[in-house]
């Protein structure tokens, strides 16, 4: 199977955004599974994906229970990496702005999670492409979906605490975005928020995942990244070069 997709569709306006080939198969360290593998009877590896992601594995693949569905199914590499608490409260969210978790599970003692699969990419590889987004582009197709994805999360008591475009995919219909990746997801109950360091991009964290100080009853969280990512859209540039 190609590990590449093109991009061909004159109709589409992020991919005429994007006039090239992404790439989506790269350097990974150690691989888990090979291809043809099945995952607990349920999901058969077609190939591992690229990301740049020091905490997991990334494959595509086949639910065999489900027509042959494509899926992506991210395995830790480290055991009870991803948080109970978190897994529980995004299986049971459903918002068109937040990747639906449709299963977990785990293999060895290291959890996985299991998402749609994505083919128009996520924002992060079109800046990787020197594709620039214009201001009202950004206003008007990007920001509204982030905002609505992160009051699903925030409604449900989730800090994503790890929000870069990279982490924003492009929904397969283009009408908005979808937000991924929670794995230093913490649950917030009250006033007490359990903060992890593993796995977060300093350059668009917030300063409080850091100091561990934060305002009761104010997501400060979302300010640092609603700065940088825009920014990074903007200038085709990732926030640690602005």
């Amino acid at each position: 199977m190609s590990k590449e997709t093109e991009v061909n569709n004159n109709n589409s306006f992020f991919l005429k955004k994007l006039k090239t080939v992404i790439n989506t198969d790269g350097g990974h360290t150690m691989v888990m599974f090979n291809d043809g593998d099945v995952i607990d009877s349920k999901y058969r590896v077609l190939h591992k994906i690229s990301q740049s992601s020091g905490e997991a594995d990334i494959y595509k693949v086949q639910d065999i229970r489900n027509h042959d569905v494509i899926k992506v199914l991210k395995l830790f590499r480290r055991k009870n990496a991803i948080k109970s608490g978190v897994i529980t409260r995004l299986l049971a969210l459903r918002s068109p702005y937040v990747a639906e978790f449709s299963d977990s599970g785990s293999v060895d003692g290291h959890t996985y999670i299991v998402i749609p699969f994505y083919g128009k990419g996520s924002l992060g590889a079109f800046i990787s492409q020197g594709v620039k987004f214009t201001a009202e582009e950004i206003r008007t197709l990007i920001l509204p979906s982030v905002l609505e994805g992160l009051k699903a999360i925030h409604d449900a008591g989730i800090l994503h605490k790890d929000l870069k475009p990279d982490n924003m995919m492009i929904a397969d219909d283009e009408s908005h975005i979808v937000l991924i990746d929670f794995g230093i997801s913490s649950v917030a109950d009250g006033s007490t928020i359990v903060v992890t360091q593993t796995g977060k991009s300093p350059f668009y964290s917030a300063p409080e995942t850091s100091t561990g100080i934060f305002w009761t009853g104010t997501t400060l969280s979302v300010f640092p990244s609603m700065s940088y990512t825009p920014a990074s859209l903007h200038t085709r540039m990732p926030v640690s070069r602005i």
